[in-house]
């Protein structure tokens, strides 16, 4: 089966991909065609046009012929067409024919059993037949008569037809109106308008248009007749014209005529009432006469015309309404003799069976078919007269041999079926051998009007019956108990059987009947009751049809009641109401209201609406009512539900909370709602309160009432609100409000940034303690629901806090502080230390450490962390170190005092040297200096004393200095001995207290006799005799403060100026501070003239065995002179010379330890 499937699924591609197919644009209606070359069956047709590749927007189908116009134009567009199919079967309801395909699937074409036409057709006198099978048609375009219907599986050829996907489709009514159901997709219903137009007519539009579906409507066309075009649109679009026609004429019955002058009436329906617009011609394959003088006798349904020429036939015939043409091979005619109508039908069978069925589902107008017989010659011939049959041609008739001996003939069909039938019309017998058997049916040859007989199931070629209409009884169908009429009156269909045709009589009678009609084509009466009186029976309706009562006997009667709205729900306070139904009566008398108080009733319209007061209440009230003794439905009425229209936002900690609404009632026991107990009425229908619990985040409130229950009301606990932000060091508490009471459902945002998890505790409800926050700024917000919502926002920034403590420590200017901050984080990398109300750059060594150098200052000092300009930490205090001199060092190299100490300033410091009590200070010059050292120089006038140092911002301790005297210059001594004049500084006798300082002068140890000079920069000394040099040392002492450093000059002794000249003399007199010493050095032409020659060679002699050894010396003095001097440009010898090459001074450190300045 699989393997089966799949081979066709591949011959059906094949099939659609190997056509290539012509389209050719139908100018009218503005679809395409496209004839296929290529024969198919008919499955394989429908498969091609609907799977070939359409035009943009378009839709392919096997053609549907649903207009005369539409298949001439086929006919002459398409090229020389034999055979096609098109679309259109009777598949499982053989003899009604709709479209199978296309926009129009659904819709009938064609009626075989009544021969009516819904849009188009072109059968010829035998089609469509009852063949077994034969449900699919095929198509003749060229030809008048050129539809057939056959089996599938016929090769033929085949039309597509494309129209626009979204064309609205409107199927073809009857000309006396009525209602379409249209699909309108994609159009605004409200706003829809259908408008129909034509060339030659009035215009009109598709009318009470009604939504029954999500794309579908439905709308009321009016009576009329003829070719239209249709167009939708609404606010925003319009479809495209499409062509439509109301259905064509119809000819049910003929009353014929051939006689020139004479009478011929044609009943039907879609003649319209235009009889100008009518055009009928006979025998249209012979004389093709037109019938003149055309009058409309029944509107719609039955017309005459008169013949201007004798006929020799009337079939076929043609008649035209508006340009709508149908074209009749065959149809019923009336033996005005009998007033029988009689019907042969041209088809084919094979079976009396088959015949015997269809003659019983044909219908003319109101009649049903069955077949019959000729009841004498006049019959025969009349029928014969207008049916020009070919030979040969077999008609069955409704007889049937019951028995041979005796031979009695019993009709078959019919109101006289089982009855006796020997009167019958024949001839003559046939030559049929067996055609007298029991259980036989007849069959006349109607060429020559002989009998012969065939069992039920015999076959036969061709086949006919006479069929005939009326006779049988009217009834009335589907009548079960009494039609209901509203008592302002009201239209009743009747369903009818047997009812006659347009050329019966028929009348109806009945209470208060205002009008009725016949229509054929939906098989009833429609009666039109002008209204119904308040009794208690009920009332007949009488039908007659040709005089003959129809039955059984039907009644109307009464309408209950009933109620369809009652408006408005008004409030709980009661109020007026206004009753809407039907047979509502006109006598506010006649009613009553039950289920509810309803007083004061007043009709606002008669029959159908009143208005009445009603009390206050709640809920649902069951309504109905009673008019003359019948009650109505049952109405569910309710007074306006109760709504909660405000509940403001609870407090997290619960509590008794307003609620505003309307419609609460009276009764706080009819009330009960979800979230909240301990309801009162505060004021009756709009104002509550009830308790509600603790809780946070959203609420949905519900009040129930009865059986009703309010949408929920979204309301919610109070948002959180921030009232304060304490922040300690890396605590933070956030006082508030309605923070809630779980704190899975707690979230902080700070600017931003959500807070979450275990850096924040919810403590209470007022109350949030967070630390290690990973970010700083705000405004803080938070929420109470999982950050749905979050409360108003508070504007803080936290401030960067200082955890480190320097209690116990103290710092000197310079010096690097380590500082460990929390929440040092800036937007603009901006951090500074605010200390002493001055800002300082600060280093960053991580999130959490900061550097800064501590400027000079003493005490204790306040130093606060700044970021981004504007966030300061809390305040921490540092305190100094005090000024501390540890030693004061002479350094005989520079001259200069050495002071080495601690809480020096880094920018300015002034030594002072001050006496005991302090009333008396020199200042001392500052040179260099940095926290820990301070060289500076002494002023002339610079005597012993205490130093101390002054930083600007505190004074240090006071250390004692005695002032090393420094000797400048000396004159050298003689040999012999000889006073000499000491020249330096600071040869002060007395220190800055006025205590006597004595000045020591010796040399190589040994104490010189010195005495003042003329000022105090000089003394006198007696150098005692001596040669070569002399080291003299000078230095100061004081009984009280002990000796000062010394100070040192190499001095030569020089020969008497006896033994030198007098330029030699003058020459090595004096020696600076500098310490060189000048040799005095004879030669012969300095020296005195008394030395001679033997010193001379003695002298020669000794230099002599000395110069080698003065040269090597010299080598290695020059090398040590060449290390010496590279030590000496170093640091290591500076340093070397100030440490061992000065002497300490002694100091009194228990003078005075530090002083504040």
């Amino acid at each position: 089966m699989k393997a089966f499937c799949i081979f066709a699924v591949v011959v059906l591609l094949k099939l659609v991909q190997s056509q290539q197919l012509t389209l050719v644009l139908n100018q009218e209606n503005r679809h395409y065609y496209a004839y296929s070359n290529t024969k198919a069956i008919y499955q394989d047709a429908i498969n091609v046009c609907q799977t070939y590749t359409p035009p943009d927007g378009f839709t392919g189908y096997l053609v549907t012929v649903t207009s005369k116009d539409e298949h001439d134009w086929i006919g002459s567009h398409l090229g020389a067409i034999s055979s096609v199919w098109i679309a259109g079967s009777d598949l499982g309801d053989v003899g009604n024919w709709t479209y199978n395909v296309g926009p129009e699937k659904g819709q009938i074409m064609y009626d075989l059993y009544s021969e009516r036409t819904y849009t188009f057709t072109n059968f010829p006198y035998t089609e469509p037949n009852f063949q077994v099978g034969e449900n699919y048609l095929v198509s003749n375009p060229n030809s008048k008569d050129g539809w057939n219907n056959v089996v599938a599986s016929t090769q033929s050829n085949y039309i597509c037809e494309f129209s626009p996907i979204d064309e609205p489709f409107i199927p073809t009514v009857h000309s006396e109106g009525d209602m379409v159901t249209v699909n309108v997709s994609g159009y605004d219903i409200a706003t829809l308008e259908i408008k129909f137009t034509s060339v030659s007519q009035p215009n009109f539009n598709c009318q009470n248009i009604k939504k029954v579906g999500e794309n579908a409507i439905t709308c009321q066309i009016p009576s009329g007749t003829g070719k239209y075009s249709y167009t939708l649109s609404d606010k925003v679009k319009s479809s495209k014209s499409v062509p439509w026609q109301y259905h064509p004429p119809h000819i049910s019955v003929i009353v014929p005529s051939l006689g020139s002058g004479s009478t011929v009436t044609l009943v039907g329906d879609n003649f319209g009432n235009d009889a100008s617009k009518i055009q009928i011609t006979l025998d249209i394959t012979g004389t093709n006469t037109e019938c003149n003088n055309i009058n409309i006798i029944t509107p719609f349904k039955k017309m005459s015309c008169s013949l201007k020429q004798l006929l020799p036939k009337i079939l076929p015939f043609q008649v035209v309404v508006n340009s709508i043409s149908s074209r009749y091979n065959k149809t019923s005619i009336y033996h005005d003799g009998s007033k029988s109508i009689f019907y042969i039908s041209f088809y084919t069978a094979t079976k009396y069976s088959v015949m015997l069925d269809y003659s019983k589902l044909t219908k003319v107008d109101g009649n049903t078919g069955y077949l019959s017989s000729f009841d004498n010659e006049a019959q025969f011939k009349f029928v014969k007269q207008y049916y020009p049959l070919t030979s040969p041609w077999y008609i069955s008739l409704g007889i049937k041999i019951e028995t041979i001996d005796p031979l009695l003939y019993f009709y078959t069909a019919g109101p006289s079926i089982g009855g006796s039938a020997d009167n019958f019309y024949y001839k003559y017998f046939g030559t049929n051998p067996d055609w007298m058997r029991e259980e036989s049916y007849v069959t006349m040859d109607f060429e020559y009007e002989s009998i012969m007989t065939q069992t039920i199931e015999d076959s036969r070629t061709i086949y006919g019956g006479l069929i005939e209409f009326g006779g049988y009884l009217p009834t009335v169908r589907n009548y079960q108990t009494p039609y209901l009429i509203d008592t302002d009156g009201g239209t009743i269909f009747v369903q009818l059987d047997n009812f006659g045709t347009s050329l019966s009589y028929t009348s109806v009678q009945t209470t208060n009947l205002l009008s009725f009609s016949i229509s054929y084509y939906k098989g009833g009466i429609s009666m039109t009751i002008s209204h119904v009186d308040l009794v208690a029976q009920k009332i007949p309706i009488k039908i007659t049809i040709d005089h003959v009562e129809a039955t059984p006997v039907i009644y109307y009667d009464r309408s209950h009641p009933s109620i369809t709205n009652i408006k408005p729900s008004i409030d709980t306070a009661g109020g007026v109401i206004t009753i809407t139904g039907a047979s509502l009566f006109n006598q506010e008398s006649a009613i009553t209201v039950k289920g509810i108080v309803c007083h004061d009733i007043q009709f606002t319209t008669p029959h159908k609406q009143f208005t009445c007061s009603i009390g206050p209440g709640t809920g649902m009230k069951s309504i109905s009512i009673d008019v003359g003794g019948k009650v109505s439905n049952t109405f569910n009425y309710n007074y306006q539900d109760p709504t909660i229209t405000s509940i403001p936002p609870i407090p997290t900690s619960g509590g008794i909370v307003t609620i505003q609404g309307t419609n609460f009632g009276i009764d706080k026991t009819a009330i009960s709602i979800n979230q909240c107990t301990n309801i009162e009425i505060i004021t009756p229908h709009t104002t509550i309160t009830c308790e509600f619990n603790q809780g946070q985040g959203d609420l949905s409130v519900t009040l129930t009432m009865g059986t009703y229950s309010t949408p929920p009301f979204k309301t919610r606990y109070q948002y959180p609100t921030i009232s304060n932000i304490i922040q300690t060091i890396g605590n933070i508490d956030i006082i508030g409000d309605n923070f809630g009471w779980d704190q899975s459902k707690l979230i902080i945002k700070m600017d931003n940034y959500l807070v979450i998890g275990s850096s924040c505790t919810l403590v209470s409800n007022t109350n949030i303690k967070c630390n290690n926050l990973a970010t700083v700024y705000g405004p803080f917000s938070i929420s109470n629901d999982n950050g749905v919502n979050f409360g108003t926002t508070y504007n803080y920034d936290l401030k960067p806090q200082i955890t480190s403590t320097f209690e116990g420590v103290c710092f000197n200017p310079q010096e690097k502080l380590t500082i460990k901050i929390l929440y040092m984080i800036s937007k603009s990398s901006t951090f500074k230390i605010k200390y002493r109300g001055q800002y300082y750059q600060v280093n960053i060594l991580d999130s959490f450490t900061s550097e800064f150098i501590i400027p000079d200052g003493s005490g204790i000092v306040p130093l606060q962390f700044e970021t981004d300009n504007t966030r300061l930490s809390n305040e921490v205090s540092i305190s100094y170190c005090p000024t501390v001199i540890k030693s004061i060092d002479f350094n005989i190299r520079t001259r200069k005092y050495e002071i080495t100490g601690t809480g020096f300033s880094s920018n300015s410091n002034k030594g002072l040297i001050t006496s005991t009590n302090g009333l008396s200070k020199l200042n001392l010059q500052v040179d260099q200096f940095n926290s820990t050292f301070i060289s500076i120089g002494l002023p002339m006038d610079a005597k012993s004393g205490l130093v101390m140092i002054d930083t600007s911002y505190q004074l240090s301790n006071k250390v004692w200095i005695n002032i090393t005297p420094e000797i400048e210059s000396a004159s050298n001594p003689l040999e012999q001995g000889s006073p000499i004049t000491i020249t330096g500084k600071y040869f002060k006798t007395v220190d800055i207290d006025g205590n006597n300082v004595g000045l020591e002068f010796s040399i190589n140890g040994n104490r010189l006799t010195c005495e003042a000079g003329s000022n105090e920069t000089s003394v006198v000394c007696q150098v005692p005799p001596g040669s070569g040099k002399i080291i003299i040392n000078v230095k100061s002492l004081s009984a009280k403060n002990g000796e000062s450093d010394s100070t040192d000059l190499t001095l030569t002794y020089i020969k008497s100026p006896n033994n030198n000249n007098s330029s030699n003399s003058e020459s090595n007199n004096n020696n600076s501070h500098s310490g060189s010493t000048n040799n005095n050095n004879n030669n012969s032409s300095n020296g005195p003239s008394n030395i001679n020659n033997d010193q001379n060679n003695s002298n020669y002699n000794s230099w002599k065995f000395k110069a080698p050894l003065i040269v090597v010396s010299c080598l290695l003095g020059v090398s040590l002179s060449i290390g010496v001097f590279i030590f000496l440009r170093s640091k290591a010898a500076s340093d070397f010379f100030n440490r061992f090459r000065s002497r300490r001074s002694r100091m009194h450190r228990n003078e005075i330890s530090f002083e504040l300045m």
